[in-house]
């Protein structure tokens, strides 16, 4: 066997590769979300600013470690045999990757945060459906 043979295919590799660029961009978008909720809640202004930083940092590298692995998930078993993808294979898996993002943001947002476990979902179903990857199936 030769190196190749252990290389994985380019559409895992490409999205490793992307990650300086989509990081910074998830961390913005994550920002606008985070605020836009917590607003709305009355909670913006009674958070210390350092906890809802800390926050905002561990969700975007938990949300883009759940982004990467529901990437490579779709890829890896949907491929058909040529190295395309099936059609539909990453809108059939959307829920699975909203619904743990959601999960992983009311932990988060009732650990970090210290919200109760009604505004902490409300935080996490917010940043589940709104974070989610939607930009890979829609283009």
């Amino acid at each position: 066997m030769n190196v190749i043979a252990w290389a994985p295919p380019l559409d895992i590799i490409v999205p490793l590769i992307m990650v300086p660029w989509w990081l910074s961009v998830n961390l913005l978008w994550n920002a606008v979300v985070i605020a836009g909720t917590l607003a709305a809640q009355r909670l913006l202004r009674a958070l210390p600013v350092g906890r809802l930083i800390g926050y905002l940092l561990v969700t975007t590298l938990a949300g883009a470690i759940v982004d990467t692995v529901w990437h490579i998930a779709v890829t890896a078993t949907n491929r058909i045999p040529g190295g395309w993808t099936q059609p539909g294979a990453y809108l059939r898996a959307m829920p699975i990757v909203i619904i743990a993002l959601g999960l992983v943001n009311l932990l988060l947002a009732a650990g970090l945060l210290r919200l109760d476990w009604k505004r902490a979902a409300v935080l996490g179903g917010a940043m589940g459906l709104l974070t989610a990857p939607w930009a890979i199936v829609l283009f």
